[in-house]
């Protein structure tokens, strides 16, 4: 069973429904629609995976991860919150900034940098019926009174990540030398909103303790490769929100397993009748230390232009890999998604 170090990263390979085989090389030519297609399903599960995180992590999932796992030795990144309580509810504000990471490209015929920077705001409203919500003087999180149950909270994410690459070739016959720039920019807003539906000991096993949240999400994604422009909506179906089941070791508090089920649709802002719907079935995710991997469940993942559905594949989880098929019986490669190590917070 191949392991996950928890950190943030799509499925790669996504989209290869439409190829024999995603890991290997084929001769189609991939067009602009497709690519955009492929960055859409990679957000699309992404979204899935952060969404499981909502309201539970001390910062916005994966941001902090983003500066510690892009090199040796990141920028320390800082993060702020702030709780202000207005009435009956609580508003907590985080604030960060992962600083300027740099990396140094050495080949034989190629060098340069690669230099990601990135800043980020989350603010989070919580509430509860029939009850205060008060903050704590000394970590700064909400308060619900009488515990999670029934709390619920909002949370408006506002995220941006830049990675920016300077290479010079050099020509081994002439000495010449070729500057190329890149830039790629992600971005995220929207909000999600999640309430704790149950916290029943009856369903956990002895020393665990188990809470169910739902997670209502319509969130914009956007990614800029320097002059294109690709932005997309990803929202839960309609009066379907994602059900997500939290199971922690009581004494400890550390992160057992997440349970995924739902869907979420995620529409091309430039090309709205081409959709992509992601389905999770009991989609479990065990953490173990800092990695984790999926471990029992089904995800289907359908590819519609104008409702017609063109393509599907359908997964299950084999030794903590995915084992996916498309409509034509042929085996797809999708990388497993990743989690965030804040989530175990």
């Amino acid at each position: 069973m191949r392991r996950y170090i928890s950190t943030c990263l799509p499925f790669v390979c996504i989209f290869a429904a439409a190829l024999p085989s995603c890991g290997k090389k084929s001769n189609r030519t991939i067009s602009t629609t497709d690519t955009a297609t492929a960055d859409n399903a990679s957000d699309l599960v992404q979204e899935a995976v952060d969404s499981a995180g909502a309201g539970e992590s001390s910062t916005t999932v994966g941001f902090v991860e983003d500066a510690l796992n892009f090199s040796a030795k990141p920028t320390v990144p800082t993060v702020t919150r702030a709780c202000a309580v207005s009435g009956a509810t609580a508003a907590v504000t985080i604030t960060g900034d992962i600083g300027t990471n740099t990396t140094t490209i050495s080949r034989p015929k190629a060098t340069g940098t690669r230099t990601m920077t990135g800043t980020m705001t989350e603010t989070r409203t919580w509430s509860k019926a029939g009850a205060t919500v008060a903050c704590s003087s000394t970590t700064g999180h909400a308060v619900p009174s009488g515990g999670l149950l029934n709390a619920t909270v909002v949370i408006d994410p506002t995220r941006t990540r830049s990675n920016t690459t300077d290479i010079t070739f050099t020509n081994a016959k002439t000495k010449a030398q070729t500057v190329v720039n890149h830039s790629v920019t992600n971005s995220v807003k929207g909000n999600r909103t999640v309430t704790w539906t149950a916290a029943d000991d009856t369903l956990t096993l002895a020393n665990h303790t188990l809470r169910i949240k739902t997670v209502a999400s319509d969130v914009t994604r956007t990614i800029t490769k320097d002059a294109a422009v690709l932005e997309w909506n990803i929202k839960t179906a309609t009066n379907s929100p994602l059900t997500i089941k939290v199971d922690r070791l009581t004494a400890e508090g550390s992160l057992v397993s997440k349970t995924i089920t739902g869907t979420l649709i995620s529409s091309n802002t430039t090309e709205p009748t081409r959709t992509i719907e992601k389905t999770f079935t009991s989609f479990v995710m065990t953490h173990t230390g800092d990695e984790c991997a999926p471990t029992s469940g089904t995800l289907s993942i359908s590819f519609k232009t104008s409702g017609t559905e063109t393509e599907k594949v359908d997964c299950t989880v084999d030794s903590g890999d995915l084992s996916c098929t498309n409509k034509a019986g042929d085996s797809v490669t999708i990388d497993s998604p990743a989690c965030d190590p804040a989530d175990k917070i």
